[in-house]
């Protein structure tokens, strides 16, 4: 299944069909996580905007390349 970053993490659903959802989209949660694991190395010279947006890209080439493999 081909993932755009913007369906929910966490979705509700019902018999099968997505209602609604609250919260971060997939793509969000990763760029978190790539910023989280970053910030703790603590390589970044105090420019949070280069930080974020490093981690924005390591989101986008992670669904990117999920995109790519197919589950055997």
């Amino acid at each position: 299944m081909k993932i755009t970053g913007n369906e929910p993490i966490n979705p509700i659903m019902d018999n099968k069909v997505l209602r609604k959802y609250i919260g971060l989209t997939i793509r969000q949660y990763y760029a978190g996580l790539a910023m989280q694991g970053n910030a703790a190395r603590r390589v970044w010279n105090g420019n949070e905007r280069s930080l974020a947006e490093y981690s924005v890209r390591c989101a986008d080439l992670l669904i990117e390349e999920l995109n790519k493999t197919e589950k055997l």
